[in-house]
């Protein structure tokens, strides 16, 4: 093995990475707790948990095959490589444009970044907003340089991009807060970020100090609600960007609280998840039945979509919902979206086209959101499927 002074390089040509090193592989970013779970099995060690604190350990103590390190290696690139959108709203009081409230504030970048056992480092110097005079809009964009022994054999370092836009609805009085990410790390600080901007609201009486942001979670919907939400993202889009396709990708849970039909009582205490894969499942029974909406957990759609601007026109895969890394998500997980596949006729860039039909999407959601969203709020739960 050779390494280098400052310990960020190992020579994979002689040595698989084990006990430390494999550690900011498998204790972050989007490796799933079933992905670890089975990679244990493979290796016949069998566990009762699937939860990260059990199976990080584990793993930090094994010696990998070449075989077992590229399938973490390709399991993290395919989830990391597509930016995932989030949205929040907050009531914004004041007639102030954004650029007014916020042209000097900067982002204490520092204050955000763990003080211990940090993987990763910012790589940008920009701290302060971009404006966008027309829109009312800022914008911020940075980078981050991670460990990470995914990209290639010879280098442990990866970059990822974060952003936060913010939008001012002057008509509605409400503050949008959209999140880009593609790595734990810049989710969690783009969460910071959007926390500092709406402190800085309050202390300025541009953000009433008794509001809270609006989230769309996992556990403000009843599982018929759900259902009827993730649904509603295959109908009419009002801004005629998209047409849906189909259905390729589903995974249905029972909730076992919940009183089952009576021609799918055979399921019960024998079926715990079933995991559709194929195409134009949107004409399976489970979903075109309202009757078993009310007894089945769905956290995420994947949906393809047709789609055509002024500017380009082709086909996308779009997996959208409450985004999990175990089973199930919990109640305070968020709706999120990405794109997972992009065909297009144009000669634009792709991360353009690609930027267009996330923010299209986000307004279709949004729309669809309004219509349908749960009149009373229940406590956030954990479910059992």
């Amino acid at each position: 093995m050779t390494e280098s002074t400052n310990n960020s390089k190992l020579d994979f040509d002689s040595i698989l990475p084990y006990g430390e090193k494999i550690r900011p592989l498998i204790a972050s970013s989007f490796l799933t707790e079933n992905d670890l779970k089975k990679l244990l099995a493979q290796k016949g060690i069998f566990i009762s948990s699937t939860h990260k604190k059990h199976t990080v350990p584990l793993l930090a103590t094994c010696l990998l095959s070449p075989d077992e390190f590229e399938f973490l290696r390709s399991r993290q690139r395919i989830k990391e490589n597509n930016k995932k959108i989030i949205t929040r709203e907050v009531a914004w009081e004041s007639d102030c444009t954004l650029f007014d409230a916020l042209k000097k504030e900067q982002i204490p970048f520092s204050d955000f970044m763990p003080r211990r056992s940090t993987n990763y480092h910012l790589s940008s110097k920009r701290n302060k907003f971009t404006y966008v005079e027309d829109k009312d809009e800022l914008i911020l964009e940075y980078t981050i340089d991670r460990d990470n022994p995914t990209r290639d054999w010879s280098t442990n370092k990866s970059r990822h991009e974060g952003k936060v836009i913010l939008k001012r609805d002057e008509e509605k009085k409400k503050l949008k807060m959209i999140m880009e990410y593609t790595a734990v790390e810049t989710k969690e600080l783009n969460d910071h970020i959007i926390k500092h901007i709406v402190k800085v609201g309050k202390q300025n009486n541009y953000i009433r100090r008794d509001d809270t942001m609006k989230k769309i979670l996992f556990g403000e919907f009843s599982n018929k609600e759900r259902v009827e939400f993730l649904l509603s993202l295959h109908s009419e889009d009002p801004y005629d960007i998209f047409s849906f396709k189909e259905i390729t990708n589903v995974e249905i849970s029972l909730d076992t609280s919940k009183v089952l039909p009576e021609d799918i009582k055979w399921m019960e205490n024998k079926v715990r998840n079933l995991i559709l894969k194929g195409e134009k499942l949107h004409d399976a029974v489970f979903l075109t039945e309202p009757k078993y909406h009310d007894c089945l957990i769905i956290a995420s759609i994947e949906a393809v979509y047709d789609f055509s601007s002024f500017a380009s026109k082709g086909s996308c895969t779009i997996e959208y919902g409450f985004l999990s890394r175990s089973h199930l998500p919990d109640g305070n997980s968020e709706f999120e979206f990405k794109i997972t596949k992009l065909n297009f006729e144009s000669n634009k860039p792709k991360k353009k086209v690609e930027g267009f039909l996330l923010s299209k999407f986000e307004l279709y959601k949004t729309h669809k959101y309004e219509l349908i969203k749960p009149q009373s709020k229940p406590k956030p739960k954990k479910y059992q499927a």
